[in-house]
């Protein structure tokens, strides 16, 4: 799941809520945040840990149910060993290990092609270039324009706080919505 969107528009809100409405609930919560020691956002979530250090993947147990968010945490500039790290963590880790993946992110060209590629539900607030975002909406499979419309009809121009949710999901009974639940396409 990618969050994109400007400072202060929900990002982590967004996520805390995925936390929230998990049924049967995670039974792990990880954050990884730049500034992780002295964030107090996630403690409302009870996270097991709270870390600016990539997770390794091999080390997660595939019987625990886990969440691990990536909090603004910058992966333009990461390491190459972390980069493989965040690879494997969408590529293999959601899949094999039992491992949902998160990451909250202001700039979408900041999203690395792996997470854009292996993410099935993006959730997207104006931004203030358009054309950013359109282009991103392009890359996940959106006829050109239509990221735009979205916006233009169903969410007013001054409005920071609500978001289209775009669900890739194959048979997801919505695959855009407004603020997760209100349907735009079925």
């Amino acid at each position: 799941m990618a969050l994109i969107g400007p400072p202060s528009c929900g990002k982590t809100s967004a996520a805390q809520n995925v936390v929230a409405q998990q049924d049967p609930p995670f039974e792990e919560l990880i954050v990884v945040h730049v500034d992780g020691d002295y964030s107090v956002e996630w403690d409302n979530c009870e996270p097991t840990e709270i870390t600016d250090e990539m997770p390794d993947y091999k080390k997660l147990d595939g019987s625990v149910k886990r969440l691990i968010v990536f909090e603004d945490f910058h992966v333009k500039n990461l390491p190459t060993s972390d980069k493989k790290l965040l690879d494997r963590l969408f590529g293999y880790a959601s899949t094999h290990k039992n491992t949902s993946v998160v990451i909250c992110q202001q700039d979408p060209s900041a999203i690395p092609p792996v997470v854009r590629r292996m993410s099935n539900v993006f959730v997207l607030w104006r931004g203030t270039d358009v054309k950013v975002l359109e282009e991103y909406g392009q890359r996940m499979g959106l006829e050109r324009g239509k990221l735009t419309k979205y916006f233009k009809d169903h969410i007013d121009k001054d409005d920071r706080h609500s978001a289209i949710w775009i669900d890739l999901t194959s048979g997801t009974h919505a695959p855009v919505r407004k603020n997760c639940f209100e349907k735009l396409e079925r």
